[in-house]
């Protein structure tokens, strides 16, 4: 019984670019607040179709035991909303920042966005964003805050983000006075917006800054007010794509003539738009088709044939 082994290697694998995108500048709406309400309400704008909208919220609250429960918008189709991340600030000052995301829908039209704060606050700012690019099904991929009262705040991932992945953050800010100290991102950071509340005294500041191209688990802060600091930040996942793949044949090194990939596509000459994991039949001249079921993790696969 004659053997014929094809080998898939790593090596072989071709993994697109795949980037999560900020679009325009990244910032659709900032709103700030001083009534003394449970709620804040963006102005009316118009997100990108699919995109995953997500606001930061900055507030200054007495006593919450979590800033933010609850939020809600009136666009077209906009998926469930997510409370991803939030914290509390120390005592006395109880700066905080929560962060939520939804799937925008095919068409959104225009609209608003509503969040509502565990506890009354007249110093409140709303800042809300859309992405593009990102994985629909599941956008995020971690998820970190953290608290402090120096001049400067760091936050540390738990896992390294992917290269194309989209890092955004938030930092919450007491201030004793306006106008606050102009907050600072962190060095890979671009800002997307910075606001703060315009009260006599015992203000906020918020500001949002992103990385597309993030290379360290390290998200950051500088310039800021000594009194509370309050971050949070989250790793928004690429939208998966596609991989293509050659098979070929060890004892020949040559590609196989004919590799057809189960539903839904179809590979010529050798070269195959496949998913993670797939199922494909090849045919050469002299081997009988053979169906063979591939996952991204084989390092290599073996055909037998009689």
């Amino acid at each position: 019984m004659p053997l014929a082994t094809t080998r898939v290697s790593e090596s072989k694998w071709n993994w697109p670019v795949r980037t999560a995108t900020v679009t325009g500048s990244g910032i659709m709406r900032s709103t700030e607040s001083a009534a003394g309400t449970a709620t804040i309400t963006s102005g009316s704008f118009s997100p990108t179709a699919n995109a995953l909208l997500i606001i930061v919220v900055y507030s200054r609250q007495s006593s919450p035991s979590a800033p933010l429960i609850s939020v809600a918008d009136t666009f077209t189709g906009t998926g469930s909303w997510t409370i991803r991340e939030q914290t509390v600030g120390t005592a006395s000052t109880f700066v905080n920042i929560g962060i939520a995301t939804a799937q925008a829908g095919a068409s959104p039209g225009s609209g608003t966005i509503t969040a509502t704060l565990d506890v009354a606050s007249s110093r409140k700012i709303l800042h809300c964003i859309e992405i593009t690019g990102h994985d629909t099904t599941t956008p995020i991929a971690q998820t970190k805050p953290n608290t402090g009262t120096g001049s400067t705040l760091s936050i540390t991932l738990d896992s390294s983000p992917g290269s194309s992945s989209c890092v955004l953050g938030g930092v919450a800010m007491a201030a004793a006075t306006t106008p606050a100290n102009n907050i600072s991102a962190g060095g890979n950071y671009t800002e997307l917006q910075e606001n703060e509340t315009l009260l006599a005294a015992g203000n906020c500041a918020g500001q949002s800054e992103y990385d597309t191209t993030p290379t360290s688990t390290t998200v950051d802060w500088s310039n800021l007010e000594t009194i509370n600091n309050a971050g949070a930040a989250i790793e928004i996942a690429p939208a998966a794509t596609d991989r293509a793949i050659d098979v070929q044949d060890d004892a020949t090194a040559t590609e196989l003539s004919t590799v057809a990939v189960s539903d839904p596509q179809v590979i010529v000459e050798g070269n195959a738009t496949i998913t993670d994991s797939f199922t494909v039949t090849v045919t050469d001249p002299g081997i009988n088709p053979v169906i063979l079921n591939i996952s991204k993790s084989a390092d290599y696969i073996q055909i037998v044939t009689p």
